[in-house]
């Protein structure tokens, strides 16, 4: 290790120290970036779950408002497509965001 990184890693530890005494966080170094990779593939594997949820919640629904009115089977391919594409518009939306 050289003179210069040695001496700015003793300031670095002397400022930490001064922030720990007077009661303050740390300030985070270039080495504690957070490990997001786990957090963002359990979000990402998270997707498909919520996508068949919202599905099947619309195609459950629809069928039984279907056999409930006596539409058969009108409500229920209403459902389908409109439980794809309120799916789908998420599905997007949280990967636009999760990609940031």
């Amino acid at each position: 290790m050289d003179d210069k990184k040695l001496r700015a890693e003793l300031a670095q530890l002397k400022a930490t120290e001064t922030r720990i005494r007077a009661g303050q966080p740390p300030l985070p170094g270039p080495d504690d970036e957070p490990d997001t990779s786990r957090s963002k593939a359990m979000a990402y594997s998270l997707l498909g779950l919520e996508f068949a949820g919202i599905f099947a919640a619309a195609t459950i629904g629809s069928n039984f408002l279907d056999k409930y009115l006596g539409t058969s089977p009108w409500l229920t391919l209403v459902g389908i497509c409109a439980g794809f594409a309120i799916a789908l518009y998420r599905l997007i939306f949280v990967a636009r965001m999760l990609s940031r």
